[in-house]
């Protein structure tokens, strides 16, 4: 697989695609179209974010950061949050379960 090539952005939404799941880890793949929004959701595990190309807002309550290509974030656990796209954007969420 080839997240750059395999997940094909859209104005309807993001795409999401699972590289690999298993008993102990789910990592997916994320694309979201320039001001595509992931709506507000929370993770109850531990996640790291990585962005492999382009830029996005990760919004929280009271935290806004700015992530682009290269960044690497570790999402809070069980905080609200949603992902904005500032450019056409692809990135990678891992979960430890």
């Amino acid at each position: 697989m080839n997240i750059l090539k395999d997940i094909v952005l859209s104005e309807n939404g993001p795409s999401v695609s699972k590289i690999q799941v298993n008993e102990s880890i789910q990592y997916i793949g994320i694309g979201l179209k320039k001001e595509v929004v992931l709506k507000d959701h929370k993770t109850p595990v531990p996640a790291i974010l990585t962005v492999l190309l382009g830029k996005i807002r990760f919004i929280m309550t009271d935290t806004e950061i700015e992530l682009t290509t290269g960044d690497v974030f570790n999402i809070p656990v069980d905080v609200m949050h949603r992902v904005e796209a500032l450019e056409d954007t692809h990135f990678t969420v891992l979960k430890t379960l």
